[in-house]
This record gives C-alpha cells, sequence and structure tokens, in this order.
C-alpha cells in the first residue's frame, strides 16, 4: 500500500498505471481466437503459416521437436479450434531458451567478469537452457565430450557441434516428458538437477503424460518412446526443477563459498493460498479448492475439450478434456518482440505470426489476471490532494518474479482541468528507465523506501 501526498489546484483525472519490465502493459492487445484453417498442413488444402521447420535430430536419448509435431501438431477441440502442442509451443520462450539473445549475452558477461569460473557458470546455465544437449553429453563423454577450453556454451552454438541441435531445440518435449518422478519439488532436484533415465533403450524408455492408461504402440513404433501415466506432469514441483535457481557465488578472491537463490518462483507459489502441499496432488481432471497449480495458469486447460488429433488418428485414440494448451505464458513481452524482429539471425523456427499470437496472450494475462491496481482513497484537503494506491496481487508467487532484472513500478499522473500533467511520479523513459529513479540516474544509486 503507497500514499501519495501533492500540492495542487483543481484536480479533474488521476491516473494509474501498473508497469512491469518485460511487458507492455497499456497496450490493448486482445486474444483472438486461431483459425485452424491457418494452421494445418497443405496436404488437406489450406495454408500451412507457422515458421520454420522444427529440428528433427535423434540422438541416444532424445529426439528434436519435429519428430513430435508429426503428430502433436493436428490436434483439435470439439469445435475446430486449433489446439495443436508443437503450434503452440514454438514460439514461446521455453522454445526459445538457447536462443534468447539476453540469456546469452548474460551468460558471456559473467564469464567474462569470472573467467576462472567458466565451467561452473556456463554448465550451471546450459543445464536448464540447452538441457538435452547437457544431458547428452553428461551421459556419453566419450561421444560428445567438449574442449573444456571452448567451454558448452559456445560448443552447443557451434553450428557444427554434433549437439548443436539438440541445444537450440531449448525445452522441448523429450526432455520435460522424460522427467522422472523423483524428488520433485525438493532441494535434491532444483537448478536442473531433475532425474531422466539415461539408460533404458529405445522402444522401452518411458516418455510421461497427464492421462492414465495411453495408447502406447504407436508412439513406441514412430519415435522409440513408450508412453506412460505420470503424475508429476500435473504438480508444479515438475516446474521447480528449474525455476528454483540457485548460483554460485564467490568472496574478494574469486573463490565460490556459496549458492544465492536467483528465483525462488516454485517455492513463493507453494508459500501462497495457491499451493498444494508437495505430495499432494490430483488429477488434471480435478479442482482442488484455491490450488491454482502452474500448469493451470501458464498452461490453460482447453476451455471446450474434446481434443484429439485432426486426422488419420489410431482407432483407439479417446477425445481428451482438461487439455493443457502448450501457451507457457509468462511476462516477457520485450523478448518476443526481439525474437519477432530477428527471426533469421537468431534462427526462430516460429513465424512472427505465432509469435504474436504468444505476445498477445503475454499481454492478455498480464493485464487481466496478474495484478489488479486501484486508487482505494483519494482526498483534497485545501492545496493538498492526498491518494491511497493499492495493488492486489493475482499470482502465487512474488510479482514480479524469477530472473532479478524484473521489476514493477506506478506511473502516477494528476491532470488539470485542461488535461495539463500538474504531477507524475514513475514515468518510464524512451531507453527503459524511470525518471527520478536513483538507481537508474547512478549505478550506484538506490531508491529509498518511501512511506508516502
Amino acid at each position: 500500500m503507497s500514499t501519495h501526498s501533492i500540492l495542487c489546484k483543481s484536480i479533474v483525472g488521476i491516473s494509474v498505471v501498473l508497469l512491469a519490465i518485460f511487458s507492455d502493459s497499456q497496450e490493448n492487445v486482445r486474444a483472438e481466437s486461431i483459425d485452424l484453417s491457418q494452421h494445418v498442413p497443405k496436404r488437406i488444402g489450406t495454408d500451412f503459416r507457422l515458421g520454420g521447420p522444427l529440428s528433427p535430430f535423434i540422438n541416444e536419448n532424445f529426439i528434436g521437436s519435429g519428430r513430435c509435431a508429426n503428430c502433436h501438431s493436428i490436434l483439435v477441440d470439439k469445435n475446430g479450434k486449433d489446439m495443436s502442442i508443437a503450434n503452440h509451443w514454438r514460439s514461446t520462450m521455453m522454445a526459445n531458451a538457447a536462443k534468447d539473445p539476453l540469456w546469452q549475452a548474460k551468460v558471456a558477461s559473467e564469464v567474462s567478469r569470472n573467467p576462472a569460473l567458466k565451467e561452473v557458470i556456463e554448465k550451471k546455465c546450459v543445464s536448464c537452457h540447452m538441457p538435452m544437449a547437457y544431458r547428452q553429453e553428461n551421459e556419453l563423454p566419450d561421444k560428445y565430450k567438449t574442449d573444456s577450453k571452448v567451454g558448452v556454451f559456445h560448443a552447443y552454438l557451434d553450428r557444427n557441434s554434433k549437439l548443436h541441435e539438440a541445444a537450440q531445440d531449448g525445452v522441448s518435449c523429450s526432455l520435460c516428458h522424460q522427467i522422472q518422478d523423483k524428488g520433485l519439488g525438493t532441494e535434491e532436484t532444483f537448478s536442473g538437477k531433475f532425474t531422466i533415465d539415461m539408460k533404458t533403450p529405445a522402444p522401452d524408455r518411458k516418455i510421461f503424460g497427464p492421462y492414465r492408461d495411453p495408447i502406447r504402440d504407436t508412439m513406441k513404433v514412430s519415435v522409440g518412446f513408450d508412453p506412460a501415466y505420470g503424475p508429476q506432469m500435473n504438480d508444479s514441483a515438475l516446474c521447480a526443477a528449474c525455476h528454483m535457481l540457485y548460483t554460485p557465488y564467490v568472496d574478494s578472491k574469486g573463490n565460490v563459498v556459496g549458492t544465492f537463490p536467483e528465483q525462488t518462483v516454485y517455492l513463493e507459489w507453494l508459500n501462497s493460498i495457491y499451493g498444494e502441499a508437495i505430495g499432494k496432488r490430483h488429477e488434471i481432471s480435478e479442482k482442488v479448492g484455491e490450488v491454482r497449480l502452474c500448469q493451470e495458469c501458464h498452461m490453460p486447460h482447453s476451455e471446450d475439450g474434446g481434443v484429439v488429433i485432426a486426422y488419420y488418428a489410431p482407432k483407439e485414440v479417446q477425445p481428451k478434456d482438461h487439455f493443457s494448451q502448450h501457451h507457457f505464458v509468462g511476462g516477457n513481452v520485450f523478448m518476443l518482440n526481439i525474437l519477432m524482429d530477428n527471426l533469421a539471425v537468431l534462427d526462430i523456427r516460429a513465424s512472427q505470426a505465432k509469435l504474436a499470437d504468444t505476445r498477445a496472450r503475454t499481454i492478455a494475462q498480464l493485464q487481466k489476471d496478474t495484478a489488479r491496481i486501484s486508487i482505494a482513497q483519494a482526498e483534497q484537503n485545501k492545496k493538498r490532494l492526498t491518494a491511497e494506491v493499492q495493488v492486489e496481487n493475482l499470482v502465487g508467487h512474488k510479482f514480479p518474479s524469477g530472473i532479478p532484472i524484473r521489476r514493477t513500478w506506478i506511473h502516477f499522473t494528476v491532470k488539470d482541468s485542461d488535461g495539463t500533467i500538474i504531477f507524475e511520479s514513475g514515468k518510464p523513459l524512451a531507453d527503459g528507465s524511470i525518471a527520478g529513479n536513483a538507481a537508474d540516474e547512478s549505478s550506484s544509486g538506490f531508491e529509498p523506501h518511501y512511506a508516502e
């Protein structure tokens, strides 16, 4: 709760806007329904405008998203609305985790400042941003061993690397859906230390989903995975494997002396009214009190249900209700805009149209479901106006949450009868800084706390 007190003359308008870095919260964007005819292959007579081909790589333990897309990019609900996993996922930050230029720049800058810790930094970062490549190298070091002088980060970015395609496929299908139900939601699996069965060969290796009694033979034959029910797929603890991140810190001599929580999204959620205790789970079709899983907000269920493969589906396939759409909506409009403007340079496999879809969903969630701001009370006493501003966090974690560079602030304006601004606080400037913010005006500055 914050109170603004100012001296003023004739007041006719008070405007308060809650802004978050990485978001365009003032943009009036409406989430549109998707016309299925734009998203199905040409062979059934319509236009195909998704972007570049998804990766078809195959190695010992993982496969590219392009392999999964053969069936999982032709899903519709009972009303014909596109529910295709690959079509939605390809334009998300999960799909583009390895291609995120801000992440790449941060890795490079950290290594530049701490060259002696190059291996520690790079392995920590790629374990969640390039997880399939990192896991595969660790499992088969004789075949995939990276030159220590080059380091895993630059090695995986090299187009000639055997693991380049696995790295570039980001947080992909055969990564998340192979995570075992072992220690999730506990410190032993935080910071990318989840468990994957790397020993069982195809076609008997398990790939998990949230539905019971899956049809097995088709996937075993086509992609070499054995589908199995995995209750962990409908558990926020699964997300905690990477969204609980502890990074090392060093003393004045450059020695690692401990770890510091870089982000604690899962524990924030666990201790909120929306949290579900570790080990307490429910079926994907159930609604339990106020519990809201990560998946339920960031992968919202299909509204109409009846999701099924549009054609050539095995006859045993039954339509699925409560289907998790792979939207993976976060708060990063800023980066989505960068990806849209640099498709070729960054090798983005989603079209501008698909990225625009993800951006629209992101802005809609930020505007409607993330926070609520209001003027709880405004009082004018002679020439002084006092306004009490209330911000209500609607999410289960902190707002903002995740990486520390995110921030939220209030843009507060007061106008006179002519529409002239007579008081303004929190104005965002063209370079991204906030007018009057001490921390923005000086790299060593700190904006003080204000009681009013």
